[in-house]
């Protein structure tokens, strides 16, 4: 008995409860299991000893009432004590074992719910992982694509710097050849100067031929045929006829126009002088110095009428005057119709330029008066340009620039095969 009591555990120390307790973390369904098979072995125990308590007084009857009686009285009793002590052991572990499942359960709960945190916090690592691998992936492709373009580019350059460093006399001259020529294309195409084209076309025939090589034979039969084109044209010096134009705005100051003419009056002889001049004279009667001295009045007043009108005999037609103010805006229409005429020109429209130029021509006769030599001058070199040629039909001169990029793809081309073969 002293062995099963201080076997049990007390209820104010937890150690060995934990310590069960986590045991039946592990499995509670055979600690239930053995628990139930100790209490089957304490009652298989107490009924043996009511069995054996019967057997005794069965003795104890068919004895003599001695002391034996007395010892198996203790004896039962002493059994009776353990089998209550074994009950008592038995049920206060069931209850711990309750307590324990109660215990169990709730930190099972506990556990899933932290197994589910954290599944859900290693599903969202997951998926972070997963969108970072993909940033990464798609920055590794662009890191690819800029790698591969910085070497397409490194190649060129490479290519380019091979190109120079084999690059022979010849090859610069022929690189002057396409300039020329592409200079005659540009003065045939946009200014129209077929002088300044053919000197170009034969300044790169001049560089052709001093290379000698018989490979560029086609090359000069391109550039004479454009020269040939060129010269059927014909030149047109447009840039001397704009600049003849320009001289010719600015003589339009210095010439003069039709002026209203002024008149200038003579002073009659004043009146004392012929009243001293009647007194030197003889001395005549009052009547006839009256009708002198109205004779001399009206004959005064005739001269100075006379000074006022002045009568013109012009076989032509009159031309009209223009006050002074109005002058200023005759000159700048001359002046714009000119500026006209060189924008015609440049153009390369006929009918603008001769149609301006013939308008002004109009305005200097019908306002400027033709005696005079600036005026004369200026009529008549403003119709001889009118009537000069400022269009023509310019050929396509391309056939030189072509055969000068065939001959530049051409060499591309051994160059290429040279680099290649071992």
């Amino acid at each position: 008995m002293t062995n099963s009591k201080d076997d049990q555990p007390s209820s104010q120390d937890p150690e060995p409860i934990l310590g069960e307790h986590s045991a039946g973390v592990e499995d509670p369904e055979a600690n239930i299991a053995n628990e139930s098979q100790i209490v089957a072995e304490s009652d298989s125990s107490i009924s043996t000893h009511d069995n054996s308590l019967r057997q005794s007084k069965d003795v104890s009857s068919s004895a003599s009432k001695t002391g034996a009686g007395r010892i198996l009285a203790s004896l039962a009793l002493l059994f009776g004590l353990a089998a209550i002590s074994c009950s008592a052991y038995l049920g206060w572990m069931l209850m711990q074992q309750q307590e324990r499942d109660r215990s169990l359960s709730i930190m099972a709960e506990t556990n899933y719910e932290h197994i589910q945190t954290f599944q859900r916090a290693l599903d969202d690592a997951k998926n972070s992982l997963a969108a970072e691998r993909n940033d990464r992936t798609q920055a590794e492709n662009r890191l690819q694509q800029a790698l591969s373009d910085a070497n397409a580019v490194l190649d060129g350059h490479t290519r380019r710097l091979l190109s120079l460093t084999a690059t022979t006399t010849d090859d610069w001259r022929l690189a002057e050849v396409e300039y020329l020529l592409r200079l005659a294309n540009q003065r045939i195409l946009i200014s129209k100067d077929a002088q300044t084209a053919l000197n170009l076309l034969q300044a790169a025939d001049q560089i052709v031929l001093e290379l000698g090589n018989p490979q560029l034979f086609t090359l000069r039969e391109a550039i004479a045929n454009d020269s040939a084109a060129i010269a059927m044209v014909g030149e047109l010096d447009l840039d001397g006829v704009f600049l003849k134009l320009a001289a010719q705005a600015r003589q339009i100051d210095k010439l003069l126009l039709l002026r209203v003419p002024e008149f200038t009056s003579q002073p009659a002889p004043p009146i004392h002088n012929l009243a001293g001049a009647s007194e030197l004279a003889a001395p005549v009667s009052l009547t006839e110095s009256w009708l002198a001295r109205l004779q001399e009045i009206a004959q005064s007043t005739w001269a100075e009428l006379k000074s006022l009108v002045v009568i013109q005999q012009r076989g032509s037609d009159i031309k009209p005057l223009l006050p002074p103010e109005q002058q200023y805006y005759l000159r700048n229409n001359l002046r714009l119709l000119i500026n006209q005429a060189q924008l015609a020109l440049l153009d390369g429209r006929a009918i603008p330029y001769r149609e301006s130029l013939t308008e002004a021509v109009s305005l200097l006769e019908n306002h400027f008066p033709l005696e005079q030599a600036a005026n004369q001058q200026m009529v008549s070199e403003l119709a001889a340009l009118a009537a000069v040629k400022v269009t023509a039909d310019y050929p396509d001169v391309s056939d030189s620039l072509i055969a000068i990029k065939a001959v530049f793809a051409e060499q591309d081309q051994l160059n290429q095969g040279a680099g290649k073969a071992p």
